[in-house]
């Protein structure tokens, strides 16, 4: 393997590990707040709103190490998470609708989009 192969490799596992730290708390918020609020949107975008500082400074401090400003990068990280949750909270809305309960439809949705949001991230 070499050198630019085993750092993409590492970078790639590194993420992994990030997004499952930050999925535990996106999950845990999410299902919590089914208890207060009904609507989907509003509770995946809250669930994203508290763990996007967490993410966003384990992904781009640690595993991209990212250089550029950070008042540049973070606007754009932002819209990428807050259409990342509207379009997660669709595709909820439209599992849901096939018979599957409300976490399970969650975790799919999230697992067709976490390659997307990787590549998507690393630019």
């Amino acid at each position: 393997m070499n050198k630019t192969t085993h750092q993409s490799f590492m970078t790639f596992i590194t993420y992994v590990c990030t997004s499952l730290i930050v999925a535990a708390i996106d999950y845990f918020i999410f299902w919590v707040s089914k208890y207060g609020i009904e609507n989907t949107t509003i509770r995946v975008l809250i669930a994203r709103f508290v763990s996007i500082l967490t993410q966003y400074i384990l992904i781009n401090f640690h595993v991209f190490k990212n250089t550029m400003p950070k008042k540049k990068t973070f606007p754009y990280y932002a819209l990428l998470v807050v259409i990342n949750a509207v379009i997660v909270s669709k595709m909820i809305l439209a599992i849901q609708n096939m018979g599957m309960a409300e976490i399970p439809s969650k975790i799919i949705s999230e697992m067709i989009l976490y390659l997307p949001n990787y590549w998507i991230t690393k630019t």
